[in-house]
């Protein structure tokens, strides 16, 4: 297993250097009070990661979460293929969820066939937007979502993160290392 699925955050406690967004996100789904999410934020930030967790919150289960990458899917069908699966409830009655990571890769026609499903959500339909890119999230979209802007994650924290690992992982990393590891991300 790989050092960044090993240490993935798999709760809101775990996600590092972001609390504005994790309290306005726990805030909105445990209190029930949005259904569609606009996270926006540099690469890195844990857009895609708050999703899952939001998800999982929610109550939603890993066979009842579509993750779709519109990077490499941006055309209608693909989300028109969502919007149907995300009609139907789901076996044990709990919520659906649908991150569309990378979202400012959908193409218009995309957005358009998104609009009615994000303005009246079913009920237990959950949708997240991911993008590193909000300015090319149609404002229309924008209006219809919870919207929660990622920061960059301060050096300390990735530092005492990457010191953290090394420590739990038995690795001897020196200084210099750890700099180039903090500098990168």
């Amino acid at each position: 297993m790989s050092l960044i699925t090993k240490y993935r955050p798999q709760t809101f406690d775990e996600v590092l250097g972001q609390p504005g967004a994790v309290k306005a996100l726990r805030t909105a789904i445990e209190g029930k009070r949005a259904q569609v999410f606009a996270l926006s934020g540099p690469s890195g930030t844990g857009k895609t990661t708050l999703a899952r967790i939001a998800a999982k919150v929610a109550g939603c289960k890993p066979a009842d979460l579509i993750e779709v990458d519109a990077a490499t899917n941006s055309g209608i069908d693909k989300m028109r293929e969502i919007q149907n699966m995300m009609l139907y409830r789901t076996v044990n009655g709990g919520p659906r969820a649908a991150i569309i990571d990378e979202a400012h890769g959908l193409s218009k026609q995309s957005w358009d066939s998104l609009l009615k499903a994000t303005e009246e959500p079913k009920a237990g339909a959950l949708w997240f937007l991911c993008t590193t890119n909000v300015a090319k999230i149609p404002k229309t979209m924008l209006t219809r979502c919870a919207r929660i802007d990622l920061k960059p994650v301060a050096d300390a924290a990735i530092r005492k993160l990457v010191e953290q690992v090394a420590d739990e992982e038995k690795l001897s990393i020196g200084d210099g290392a750890i700099d180039a590891v903090v500098s990168t991300a």
